[in-house]
């Protein structure tokens, strides 16, 4: 009988605190998206700060409940939506910059 490998325990554990933390933030995202499909400029973005400023914002104003759900910390908010900002490969934020095509599916 073999014995279960310590780096696989921690690995699993790893991974589901990874999808928990994720599910977390699954509402304040959606309002993220929301937010952007109402306030992005036809041309596009200047700059991802402009946009995550403008977004946070928002956030604070509208959406309070989905920010005390995520357990984000206030101050983490702008640099957080920065980052999910032009980390979005796959154009679910529907992020764009001037001069820049708009994401296909």
């Amino acid at each position: 009988m073999s014995t279960p490998s310590p780096h696989s325990k921690y690995f699993e554990r790893a991974r589901k605190g990874g999808q928990a933390r994720a599910k977390r933030y699954e509402q304040l995202k959606t309002a993220v998206t929301e937010i952007l499909t109402l306030k992005t400029p036809a041309q596009g973005w200047a700059r991802y700060i402009t946009a995550a400023r403008i977004i946070t914002t928002e956030l604070e104003t509208n959406h309070d409940h989905a920010i005390e759900a995520s357990g984000l910390k206030r101050e983490n908010l702008l640099d957080t939506v920065v980052r999910w900002l032009k980390a979005d490969t796959e154009g679910r934020f529907g992020f764009r910059l001037k001069d820049e095509p708009a994401h296909q599916p």
